[in-house]
């Protein structure tokens, strides 16, 4: 596939991903249907913490079989989150803002392997559970 439809391709799934029904639509972009049930089950976790999560692309970029997009994210912690570093914290009814930076590998159309990196200090510090820096 071109860059630009490895792009497009991370852009429906960040459409996708922003849906609340997301989860049927998981093994149209991962490889294995191992990796689209853990992605799935990772997902529905996060959202069960996190609502109205909505994800915007702030940068796309794409060369050879990597795509990497860079966005905000929003979103509402209403729930616990049972694993990293939210494990245990109650919920805070808090909205809180956060960027991601995601690099996907895309092969034959699906993602064969990804990488995410996220600001979870601000994230922290916006539901309170990290003192902001002085």
């Amino acid at each position: 596939m071109s860059a630009e439809e490895n792009k497009a391709l991370v852009r429906r799934f960040i459409e996708i991903l922003n849906q609340e029904n997301w989860a049927e639509s998981a093994g149209e972009f991962v490889a294995s249907a191992a990796d689209a049930e853990f992605f799935k089950e990772q997902h529905a976790q996060f959202r069960s913490a996190f609502h109205d999560y909505h994800f915007a692309i702030d940068d796309l970029i794409a060369e050879g079989d990597k795509v990497v997009v860079r966005g905000t994210v929003r979103a509402v912690h209403r729930g616990e989150f049972p694993f990293a570093e939210l494990k245990g914290v109650a919920p805070t009814g808090k909205a809180v803002e956060w960027q991601e930076i995601w690099i996907m590998q895309v092969v034959e159309g699906k993602f064969q392997a990804s990488w995410l990196c996220l600001d979870g200090v601000s994230r922290l510090q916006q539901l309170g559970v990290l003192s902001p820096a002085e």
